[in-house]
């Protein structure tokens, strides 16, 4: 299996991202008082660069792809558990490598 070089790219520009804004946040929360709209602000951020990063793939994503966006989607509002909502759609991507490696 090989990972494609963009990839691995994308995904340390989100992590640095998404990281860094964390640790600004309580780096400088502090100084910024007690303001619920820029906490609110401060926090979709990362989410954001993770959209700008993945968004342009959007449009040539597979059905399983889909899928797994989806389901990822309804759990995560449904439950507001961040890491069970990636956790099962992942599961969704590797069931479909593992219905494939079985037909094979």
């Amino acid at each position: 299996m090989s990972i494609d070089t963009r990839f691995l790219i994308a995904i340390a520009i989100m992590a640095s991202i998404a990281f860094g804004c964390r640790v600004a946040g309580l780096i400088v929360g502090t100084y910024l008082g007690d303001s619920r709209k820029l906490r609110q602000f401060l926090d979709i951020l990362p989410a954001c660069a993770m959209g700008a990063v993945l968004g342009p793939s959007l449009g040539a994503m597979t059905l399983v792809q889909s899928i797994a966006l989806l389901v990822s989607a309804a759990v995560h509002l449904a439950t507001s558990r961040f890491l069970l909502a990636l956790a099962l759609g992942t599961a969704v991507l590797l069931s479909q490598r593992w219905i494939v490696s079985m037909t094979v």
